[in-house]
């Protein structure tokens, strides 16, 4: 990368990201800065600004998916239908015909499967995917994988942050292609570093997309340790394994301690219980307005259909084909016969992911609105409630904003947080219900899903 010196008295760079609370922890930043002006906190997963090194040429801002974002996204959306959904080519359940794998991994094994196919066509080289840290499992790691072992390691979902950015610079000195399977921020960096720099666009093949409400920091499930399990001693708890889904569908969150202890809660309880608090939630996930993905190639997700949720115990994926590259790939990979799938209507995706895209196109304008991030009023959604004019009705609006001032007041406020992360688990369960319910609620949805529009 060429250095370009630029003379200036103002430094604009990604601390102004990490001071406002934006920073997602994908480590990108770190990865492309010229003049490593940026340092990485290892232990926080957080950029750390070098000023006096930084020569303002504003790289870190343009490879960030916390800047600009609407910039990235505005072209996609056709009409209000490609606003909720994403650009869609195609929409199919998929599942792995390894029944050990669609066990054990979070919903069918259709991404370990697709990737081990294409790895075995020769179409990639390796994916880039997320693992549990060697010495600290609470941890995800992501890594370039080139073999099948690593591929089969890093099956099932990772409900916490993790740092795939950190690898462009190591993909700048390796030969071949690869996939990237990444949530979708880890997705659009990608594609803003592809922009950035020709090389990187050259060496990656596909985007696969995990679709995601929010994500969570590792903090979590110490609390989850210790609100289920009440140790009496103030022994540090060490944990030597976590698994956050698999055991069929929707599965289990599965946690081992040193000292043999072991946890074991279903998918349903403590989702809704304490992941779906937000109390542990990277303040950028709340203003984020993809949750499927909708800059990927193939983007895929749980199925949350009555129907699979009552008989299904296996697991299925919802497969969403964005791009013909994606198609291309997808068809190609079905041709090696580990793949069953079905092709389905495209508007099951409004069925199947009403929870997160209510949350993340209905109801963001509220958190944006209440939001103490003076950043956050620059990041361009406000534009789409313009363009699309979504209303709701008087209560709606009262109670959507009512939870949004909670929600935000209780992520800025220590004391607040402090008190809530204390309740009782039945306070608590109630608390997480009226945020769940409030922010995940839209009559104009809802007419929307009976009109089939």
């Amino acid at each position: 990368m060429t250095v370009q010196h630029i003379n200036t008295h103002r430094k604009f760079n990604i601390g102004t990201i990490v001071n406002n609370k934006l920073c997602i922890h994908c480590g990108a930043c770190y990865s492309i800065c010229p003049v490593s002006a940026i340092a990485w906190n290892e232990g926080r997963r957080k950029p750390n600004v070098i000023d006096k090194e930084c020569i303002n040429c504003e790289l870190c801002l343009k490879v960030c998916p916390s800047h600009n974002i609407y910039r990235n996204y505005k072209l996609l959306y056709k009409d209000f239908s490609s606003y909720l959904m994403g650009p869609v080519l195609e929409t199919y359940l998929a599942w792995s015909k390894n029944t050990r794998l669609r066990f054990d991994a979070s919903s069918g094994g259709f991404v370990t499967q697709l990737l081990l196919d294409l790895m075995e066509l020769k179409l990639i080289d390796g994916a880039i995917v997320t693992i549990p840290d060697d010495k600290r499992p609470y941890l995800a790691r992501t890594i370039i994988a080139e073999d099948s072992h690593k591929i089969l390691e890093a099956k099932g979902s990772k409900y916490t942050i993790s740092s795939p950015g950190l690898l462009i610079k190591e993909l700048f000195n390796r030969d071949g292609r690869y996939a990237v399977v990444g949530l979708p921020c880890h997705i659009l960096m990608f594609k803003k570093a592809e922009k950035l720099f020709p090389k990187l666009k050259n060496k990656i093949a596909l985007h696969i997309g995990l679709f995601c409400g929010h994500t969570a920091y590792p903090t979590l499930y110490y609390w989850i340790l210790y609100k289920e399990l009440k140790p009496k001693s103030n022994k540090k708890i060490e944990v030597t394994s976590i698994r956050y889904r698999g055991s069929g569908w929707p599965g289990y969150l599965e946690i081992t301690l040193s000292d043999g202890t072991k946890l074991r809660r279903p998918y349903d309880y403590w989702i809704s219980t304490y992941f779906s608090s937000m109390l542990f939630t990277p303040y950028r996930c709340l203003l984020c307005n993809d949750s499927t993905a909708e800059l990927a190639d193939i983007a895929v997700g749980d199925p949350w259909i009555d129907f699979l949720k009552k008989k299904d115990r296996m697991g299925k994926s919802l497969v969403v084909i964005r791009s013909t590259r994606g198609k291309r790939y997808f068809m190609q990979a079905a041709k090696v016969g580990s793949i069953t799938y079905i092709k389905i209507p495209n508007k099951i995706i409004l069925h199947a992911q009403k929870t997160n895209i209510v949350f993340k196109k209905m109801k963001i304008k509220y958190r944006l609105r209440f939001s103490k991030s003076e950043y956050s009023k620059h990041i361009g959604y406000e534009n789409i409630y313009k363009q699309f004019d979504i209303q709701e009705s008087a209560i709606e609006n009262l109670l959507s904003s009512v939870s949004s001032i909670i929600l935000m007041l209780t992520l800025h406020n220590n004391f607040i947080k402090n008190v809530v992360v204390s309740m009782p688990k039945h306070i608590l369960r109630f608390f997480s219900k009226f945020i769940f319910l409030t922010l995940l609620y839209s009559s104009t949805y809802n007419r929307i899903l009976a009109s089939g529009r």
